[in-house]
């Protein structure tokens, strides 16, 4: 089960983050109801500093409504610029893909779109601080560019994640397999908002975001608290769970 959003009033969040500057990577899954041009930004996710200067502290990752364009964008602003990376392709409705935005230091940021797609921005975004999370939202002044659709398997890592562990996520493995020492919060958001790797950071639904059909994803065969019963052996001798998640 995956998290459902309505694209108007519902979303998630907590008050509490495990990044609070650079580097960091976060991705996601996601699957747009509808492209943006029909509804506006598709706002995914959102690191931000709550108070006074919340508009000069956030990162996020959305799906971009700009007609004949709508790409995959990781924004981020501090004190300066808005520094925008955009991947290239485009997003598409009704269909699971996959999100990512990396941002290694104040002038080196990427986003991608399943796995490659990569696009850059060397615009300075110094001086953030982040101090919540939101998913399904932007919160600035006040609440807009609700996600509409589904949204599974969020990553946030400490670090820089490399383009061959981005292809990786893409191609279905779960955020277990890639540098899980430095994967600091993880939402499968499969039927519950727990972060299963550390509960300070499990998340409240606002407006009661509902649970719907899951992206499929290779698990470690090891791993608890994750519901799925399909068993294969991998190349080197390691067994893993793979692929049944959709049922449940």
């Amino acid at each position: 089960m995956a998290m459902r959003l309505n694209g108007s009033t519902q979303y998630a969040w907590v008050n509490a983050t495990p990044i609070v500057t650079f580097p960091f990577t976060l991705a996601v899954w996601a699957n747009l109801d509808e492209l943006p041009t029909a509804h506006g930004d598709e706002m995914v996710a959102m690191l931000l500093k709550d108070g006074a200067n919340s508009l000069n502290n956030w990162c996020n990752l959305r799906a971009d409504d700009t007609v004949a364009d709508e790409a995959v964008q990781s924004n981020i602003k501090g004190t300066g610029a808005t520094a925008v990376a955009e991947a290239s392709g485009q997003v598409t409705a009704l269909t699971w893909e996959h999100y990512c935005g990396i941002h290694e230091s104040a002038t080196i940021h990427a986003a991608y779109m399943n796995g490659g797609n990569k696009g850059t921005s060397v615009t300075s975004a110094s001086s953030v601080n982040f101090t919540r999370i939101f998913l399904g939202v932007f919160r600035g002044t006040s609440l807009n560019d609700y996600f509409d659709g589904r949204m599974a398997e969020i990553g946030l890592w400490n670090v820089a994640l490399t383009d061959a562990e981005v292809a990786s996520l893409g191609a279905g493995y779960s955020p277990l397999f890639v540098r899980p020492q430095s994967l600091v919060a993880y939402w499968p958001l499969i039927r519950d908002f727990r972060c299963i790797n550390n509960a300070t950071y499990n998340l409240t639904g606002v407006n009661t975001p509902t649970f719907d059909a899951h992206i499929p994803i290779i698990y470690p065969y090891n791993r608890p608290n994750i519901y799925n019963k399909t068993i294969v052996a991998a190349g080197d001798g390691q067994a893993f769970r793979l692929r049944a998640i959709e049922k449940y």
